[in-house]
């Protein structure tokens, strides 16, 4: 892949109210969600006949329900990224719980995501593959904004960077916040699916608003409703502890908070790096429960499987390199960690993130960054706070 044929996500800086961050992101990025919802055939072919039927209709009502009353204000962006790309509001806000309505309706779906994290005494790092549909590619963006409370209060009560897939709120791509708080996500499938509960974007979008890796936990729990489905959350904290943590989420049968287990990757000397057994100074994680007793969706694992079977011949990174050698490798060509669409495996890695925390800066990748040479990327200050210009 070369560089002529690569675009490397632009930079959307904003600050105003939630409904002006969905309109103006909605405005801006018009032709690219229209072109991703179009090709992203589930929502037409699927999702809206669904929706038609009493069932449909009741679960996405249900949906729609809890979130105006729960996280009304990012239904607030929902509703403005229709209104600035003209698209319907029920199809936004049907691409919000996509992942919802792909595990009820048993469609085929792409198993999103691979995390690398790093933690020794001369390199910190969490990298990221952005894994998902082919109808991605090209289209993603960063977002820099500052979230103000109100028409009539400019005061500032989000601050974060964030890629993004078009037409979607951020949280569920990799992101940090001013509060120095840096995040990526895998999805996973258990077979639980409880309706009635938070769809997964909704909660991956209030993540970005923690000011602790406390405050973290007490959104992911989210009281009072929990996960409607599931997945992983991959934290870095840049306080002098070095934290990194990853969280593995499930909806809660008994009980209406979010399941949880959680495992730190402590930092570790380079010397004690014996295999991928221990989770001192390195862990990676794909799409599917590893610290977890969770049943998940038949079918669902397969390329996950591979991926970390493949990442665990691998010695444990000590190095940004050495990360960027496992999230670019394809020697499994059925389901290699780096993912290009083909007929065993419909994933489609759309750009590589890498936190340098220690320097504090993101990489943003686009092409296989072990192969691409030089790299095609673009590379962003984690200053706080970050400011629209």
């Amino acid at each position: 892949m070369s560089s002529s044929t690569v675009q490397l996500p632009p930079v959307f800086n904003f600050r105003g109210t939630h409904y002006e961050f969905g309109h103006q992101m909605g405005k801006t990025f018009k032709e690219d969600i229209e072109l991703y919802f179009e090709d992203f055939q589930d929502l037409r072919q699927v999702f809206k006949p669904f929706v038609k039927t009493d069932k449909g209709f009741k679960i996405y009502s249900d949906y729609l329900a809890l979130v105006q009353i729960h996280f009304a204000q990012y239904l607030e962006e929902v509703r403005g990224i229709s209104d600035g790309s003209g698209l319907p509001f029920d199809e936004v806000f049907m691409m919000h719980i996509r992942m919802e309505l792909q595990c009820c309706l048993d469609t085929e779906m792409v198993p999103e995501c691979s995390t690398v994290f790093i933690n020794n005494e001369s390199c910190w790092s969490l990298l990221h593959n952005e894994d998902t549909s082919e109808a991605v590619l090209g289209k993603g963006y960063i977002v820099v904004a500052q979230i103000e409370e109100s028409e009539q209060s400019s005061t500032v009560t989000e601050n974060f960077l964030a890629y993004c897939y078009p037409g979607i709120v951020p949280g569920n791509c990799f992101s940090a916040n001013s509060n120095d708080m840096v995040f990526s996500m895998n999805a996973l499938y258990p077979k639980c699916l409880e309706s009635n509960r938070t769809p997964r974007q909704f909660l991956n979008r209030a993540m970005l608003r923690a000011r602790n890796p406390d405050e973290l936990l007490e959104i992911l729990k989210d009281f009072g409703n929990g996960i409607s489905s599931g997945c992983s959350v991959n934290l870095a904290h840049l306080d002098n502890n070095r934290t990194m943590a990853n969280y593995e989420l499930w909806p809660s049968v008994s009980s209406r908070e979010s399941s949880i287990s959680k495992i730190d990757i402590k930092i570790s000397s380079v010397e004690k790096l014996q295999s991928w057994k221990n989770t001192d100074g390195h862990y990676a994680h794909f799409n599917s429960y590893l610290h977890s007793c969770v049943l998940e969706m038949k079918g669902r694992t397969t390329s996950s499987e591979h991926r970390k079977k493949r990442a665990d011949t691998f010695p444990p990174p000590t190095t940004i390199d050495d990360g960027l050698e496992i999230l670019g490798d394809t020697k499994d060509a059925e389901y290699p960690i780096y993912r290009i669409p083909s007929k065993t495996d419909i994933g489609c890695t759309v750009a590589t993130g890498v936190f340098d925390l220690i320097s504090r800066k993101l990489i943003v990748y686009v092409g296989n960054p072990k192969l691409c040479k030089p790299p095609i990327c673009s590379v962003l200050e984690l200053d706080f706070p970050w400011t629209a210009q």
